[in-house]
């Protein structure tokens, strides 16, 4: 058995990114050993939806087994690609809180984690109905992002705003 640890993890040059738009995302790591001339002739990654079921190896979303390999850096994900949905099932996402029973937007993406429960409760307020609203109109009148009528979802968006330019005689948009 060697000393060999693993640190700096990173997916797409990030750590811990909240949102990938890259279906097959780029891994690297870094080994470090106080044995000298130690060195990496393999590599296994493994998904989860959360650490529990990583750490107890069940529930996995993907498994590469055994690569012998000696490559860190710039190692494709080459499980199926992975989906929106898929991704962001913990928190922070949207969807954690869904999942879990929530009616209201939380003040905060942890306020409640099966693994600790309520974080702070005077932080955790079970009665922001109007935020979904508010949310709502910034997104639909003030940005102008509409769902396009003939395309479910947001794959396809029209671009709208429909607020007032006082004095404005043009404006400009880049995508």
């Amino acid at each position: 058995m060697t000393d060999l640890a693993i640190y700096d993890l990173t997916c797409e040059y990030q750590t811990n990114p909240l949102g990938l738009g890259e279906p097959r995302p780029r891994l690297a790591w870094k080994l470090r050993s106080s044995r000298r001339g130690a060195r990496q002739v393999a590599y296994r990654l493994r998904g989860a939806a959360s650490e529990n079921a990583l750490t107890q190896g069940d529930a996995l979303l993907w498994d590469t087994g055994r690569i012998n390999s000696d490559e860190s850096t710039h190692v494709p994900y080459a499980d199926p690609p992975l989906h929106s949905g898929e991704r962001k099932r913990t928190y922070p996402s949207w969807l954690f809180p869904v999942l879990n029973g929530a009616t209201t937007i939380w003040k905060r993406w942890d306020g409640w984690t099966p693994e600790h429960g309520f974080q702070d409760p005077s932080m955790n307020s079970f009665n922001h109905v109007a935020l979904g609203a508010i949310g709502d109109w910034l997104y639909r009148t003030v940005a102008g992002i509409e769902t396009a009528p003939d395309h479910p979802g947001y794959k396809h968006i029209l671009l709208r705003p429909q607020f007032p330019l006082q004095n404005q005689q043009r404006a400009l948009m880049r995508l």
